[in-house]
């Protein structure tokens, strides 16, 4: 290496950093200290930059300020100014968890906070309850540019030798990171390597994180003692071969340093394999690299280095590692750290014995094979103490997350395993074999639970992914010892092709906890995204704008975030050509509304095959039926009916229009003895002695309906009737989004089973389960069995309630109705109104904003709405058949307004007005605009209104033929109450 400071005649090995800092400072001030991307692009080149450290007077007390931020020259400013000023800056990895940042503040007693400006949001989880001063650093070029008097270094060798120089930590992998502080004297030991040969490297791309120890302590001592200069990678982007390879190719460095994951991409492509053979030397580090990529690499003139450290110590080694037994003290039982002379507490050439002064002797527990034939040169084979090396260097521990597995009562083992791979995989060892595949993924499903309690605790590269999962076929068992612990080495090396089928078909199978992709328009695909990268990195507050990597986004979070994107459009029957969806896409598309916009756009010139989405929809719902028709309870023909007087009645949802309606009306009714108002918030009601109501927080998801044992026995006994009226109106959502509801329908069946009487459970569907009706008869009124007459997911999941209590009504002798209510209007009263949110009332609204009415309004032309008074009353006059609700007289909507615009028209008048936010409570037709434009398109392909039968309902309500059509005075009393 070039020696900048040969022509001094400095005191080697009694030289502290900070000295040769001030003596490069002084004899050469216009000497680069690093270089700098000029931005984001490589092609735009590197340019040098010089720092000057700077800080306060000296306090001798070294307090520690904890810093993280961007990958460029402020890591190093920050670290040799609190040298100078007598702090210890302590570097924290952007990737530990919540925990584990706060851990390492509490052990460095840390009070002061120093970041970026793009951290500002995460340090604040950070921090807690800790009361700590934050100091937002200025940006690189600020720092950069700023200036200060000298402020020489001036304690001794000897007075500074066991100062902290820079606290780093370890992992993590085992268990929380424990801080591990650099003593300055360990500078000396590099010093003392000075006459080593040259390596005519004289800038080196170095894209190592500088909060790591191997990146910040190469770049000094390197720079410093060595006189080479540093080129840093390009802030905020992580680390990918084709960055490399682009950076590489502008830097105009002689040498660079890998991890080996990088290096087994670029060995794949003969771009990359010439650009890394133009270089003087390519090490790498932190892990093996394959033996098939290594040979490529050589054999394409790649000279390779190798280096291995750990965090406590840093010696300097290559290839097959060549120890120096008796300067470093081996003794190789396995490897293991002994001071030379334990009477002399001088560290020498040990760096080790500066971070660990009290010690004479360290153990590594690494895992070394020697050379056949070289003396003292030795191959990395692994970890004694069972920790996982990925191929990107990342390490873990598996020990933990194996133990919350085996905790499970159907698991006999657990193994994680991962060496050299990318990430980790999990096998299971079940307690009795798995008949076949179907029962091999029952288990997964329920071991799941703790697989991702287990991930939620660990470190974010070491997360298992479901399909990375596997169960043992029947007749395989791992190796164990006598006492029953698993023999991880040898069990591994059993199972290797198991090993590798699993990786292997992780490349096809779909996971089972995919997120769906709503691909309605790009906002909405925006937030299918949001959800996707919350679950993959586990960090609440992705806003739509949220840089994916200024928040700890990693690479393999990108590898795992493509492969569920690609899964989640080949479940909307969309297949994008490979080169389409990869993990270039994501790094150049890096926030939730860019990747949206990329991925909308791609689809739109794919498209979606129809004949695939209906077949998928159907097995969905197929699927969720089954899951929750599965055990249905026995029929008991033997319970006594309910009670018609002085009965006790159920009523969900009672806060919304129509629930309000039916809770006034039940009260009011002589035969009704009380009623149990269930609602999912606790602002249902109170309950008041004068009144028959009792109000009762409720989760119908879960058995006992979230009510406690007690509650929920006290009721089995008394009530006689359920109307189950609860259910969110949501038009955008999948089927899948409500199956929380869905299971409420098998839970009340549950209830009604196993209640003193019988029990009748009259759910409240919508016509949107027939929405796909094309006949030219009436929807018949019975159940419809075909899967793709329900329409959007709202009306998939009514269906499938209604399907579920059919079912119980068939097996179980459960009573249940299930009603299809249409388009509930306003009331006849003039008191309350017609919410004005919902689609008339918007539309109205709209209108009167816009000084025009469309002429007509697609299939929903024809008028068939139903005072909500009316409805109520209905509902409550029905029991045990299927019926629909619609208006029995029908009018028309152009028969009711005049001065009317054609519909096009007026959607694009709604249009325009939709620039001016300012007005939106006037006019909130704005935000049903894709509704409208439905209409428009259902009018313009000829679908037609949707009728009903009513013939068996009017024989069961009286309320039905008293109904007339919607006349002009209930429509002035709507818009008097709306007052638009």
């Amino acid at each position: 290496m070039a020696h900048a400071d040969r022509d001094v005649e400095p005191h080697y090995e009694r030289r502290l950093m900070l000295h040769v800092l001030d003596g490069i400072a002084a004899s050469e001030p216009s000497r680069p200290f690093v270089h700098a991307p000029n931005t984001s692009n490589p092609s735009d080149g590197w340019n040098p930059q010089l720092t000057e450290a700077y800080g306060p007077a000296w306090k001798g007390t070294f307090p520690t300020v904890a810093y993280i931020g961007s990958m460029d020259v402020r890591y190093v400013a920050i670290v040799l100014g609190c040298m100078k000023a007598g702090y210890q800056a302590l570097l924290l990895s952007p990737r530990n968890s919540k925990e584990a940042q706060q851990h390492l503040l509490q052990a460095t007693d840390c009070d002061i906070f120093w970041h970026a400006d793009t951290f500002t949001p995460t340090i604040k989880s950070w921090i807690g309850e800790r009361k700590m001063q934050t100091r937002e650093v200025p940006s690189a070029d600020i720092m950069i540019a700023a200036t200060s008097p000298p402020f020489p270094y001036t304690r001794t060798f000897e007075e500074g030798r066991w100062d902290p120089s820079i606290v780093f930590h370890t992992s993590g992998s085992t268990g929380l990171p424990k801080p591990v502080v650099q003593k300055q004297g360990a500078f000396a030991i590099t010093d003392a390597l000075r006459d080593m040969p040259a390596s005519h490297a004289e800038k080196i791309f170095m894209p190592m994180p500088l909060f790591h120890a191997a990146g910040m302590i190469l770049l000094l001592k390197l720079t410093l003692a060595f006189g080479a200069t540093f080129a840093l990678t390009i802030p905020d982007r992580p680390l990918s071969s084709d960055l490399v390879l682009q950076s590489l190719k502008h830097v105009g460095a002689q040498g660079t340093i890998l991890p080996p994951v990088i290096l087994e991409e670029l060995s794949t492509k003969s771009e990359s394999l010439a650009e890394l053979a133009k270089l003087k030397y390519v090490g790498f580090g932190g892990g093996n690299l394959g033996q098939q990529a290594g040979k490529t690499l050589i054999d394409n003139g790649v000279l390779l280095t190798n280096g291995i450290a750990a965090t406590e110590y840093l010696p300097f080694n290559w290839q097959y590692f060549i120890f120096n037994s008796e300067v470093m003290g081996c003794v190789w039982r396995p490897l293991v750290v002994r001071r030379k002379n334990t009477q002399d507490k001088d560290p020498g050439l040990q760096a080790l014995f500066y971070t660990f002064p009290d010690l004479d002797e360290w153990s590594t527990k690494d895992l070394y094979k020697p050379h056949p034939t070289l003396h003292d040169h030795w191959m990395y084979c692994g970890r004694l103490d069972d920790v996982i090396v990925f191929s990107n260097g990342e390490k873990l521990n598996p020990v933990s997350m194996e133990e919350h597995i085996i905790g499970h009562p159907a698991i006999k083992g657990a193994l994680v395993v991962g060496q050299e791979r990318f990430q980790p995989a999990l096998i299971l060892e079940p307690m009795t074999p798995c008949a076949d595949d179907a029962a091999a993924q029952a288990l997964i499903e329920d071991v799941w639970p703790l697989v991702e309690k287990a991930n939620a605790e660990t470190v974010t590269h070491g997360k298992i992914a479901r399909w990375l999962v596997t169960v043992l076929p029947p007749g395989k068992d791992f190796l164990r010892t006598p006492k029953g612990t698993t023999l991880r080495t040898a069990t591994v090396q059993l199972f290797a092709e198991e090993i590798e089928s699993v990786y292997q078909n992780a490349e096809t199978t779909d996971p089972a906890d995919s997120v769906d992709l709503d691909l309605t328009n790009e906002d909405t695909l925006a937030k299918s995204i949001i959800e996707l990268v919350t679950k993959l990195s586990g960090q609440d507050g992705f806003k739509i704008e949220t840089d994916f990597f200024t928040v700890g986004f990693d690479s393999l979070q990108v590898m795992n975030s493509v492969k569920l994107l690609r899964i989640g459009l080949e479940g909307a029957g969309i297949k994008l050509e490979d080169d389409l969806m990869t993990p270039r896409i994501v790094y150049e598309n890096p926030t939730p509304r860019l990747l949206a916009q990329y991925l909308y756009s791609a689809v739109q010139q794919c498209g979606i095959s129809a004949e695939f989405d209906a077949e998928r929809q159907a097995k969905v719902l197929k699927d969720i039926l089954a899951k929750y028709t599965e055990a249905l309870p026995a029929s008991n023909p033997n319970k006594p009916e309910p009670l018609s007087v002085g009965q006790t009645v159920v009523v969900t949802g009672t806060t919304g229009s129509l629930g309000a309606y039916l809770l006034d009306r039940l009260c009011k009714l002589e035969s009704v003895k009380k009623v149990i108002a269930l609602n999912r918030g606790k602002d249902g009601g109170e309950s008041d002695s004068l009144q028959p109501v009792e109000f009762l927080e409720t989760d119908l998801s879960l058995p006992d309906l979230g009510l406690g044992q007690t509650k929920y026995t006290e009721l089995l006994g008394t009530v006689d009737r359920i109307v189950h009226n609860a259910w969110p109106v949501n038009f955008q959502i999948s089927v899948n989004s409500f199956e929380l509801h869905i299971r409420g329908v098998r839970h009340l069946v549950d209830f009604s089973s196993a209640a003193v009487k019988h029990v009748p459970v009259v759910f409240l569907s919508s016509i949107s389960t027939a929405g796909g009706w094309t006949a030219t008869e009436p929807v018949p009124e019975h159940q419809l069995d075909d899967p793709t007459m329900p329409i959007m997911g709202y009306g998939q999941s009514k269906h499938t309630g209604s399907l579920i209590l059919d079912a119980a009504a068939r097996q179980s002798g459960i009573p249940a109705a299930s009603i299809r209510v249409g388009q509930i209007a306003g009331p006849r009263s003039s008191e309350g109104a017609w919410n004005r949110q919902e689609f008339i009332p918007s539309l109205i609204a709209s209108s009167v904003y816009l000084g025009a009415l469309p002429d007509h309004i697609g299939p929903s032309q024809v008028v068939d709405w139903i005072p909500i008074e009316d409805v109520a009353e209905l509902i409550l006059e029905i029991s045990g058949v299927t019926v629909e609700l619609t208006d029995a007289v029908k009018s028309c909507y152009s028969d009711k307004i005049q001065q009317i615009i054609p519909l096009e028209e007026w959607i694009l008048k709604l249009e325009e007005s939709a620039l001016d936010p300012t007005n939106i409570d006037k006019n909130p037709g704005v935000k049903l605009l894709d509704t409208y434009r439905g209409m428009l398109g259902a009018n313009q392909a000829g679908l037609e209104h949707v009728t009903f039968s009513m013939e068996r309902t009017k024989t069961r309500s009286p309320t039905v033929e008293r109904l007339s059509e919607i006349r002009p005075g209930l429509l002035k009393n709507w818009c008097q109450q709306w007052d638009f």
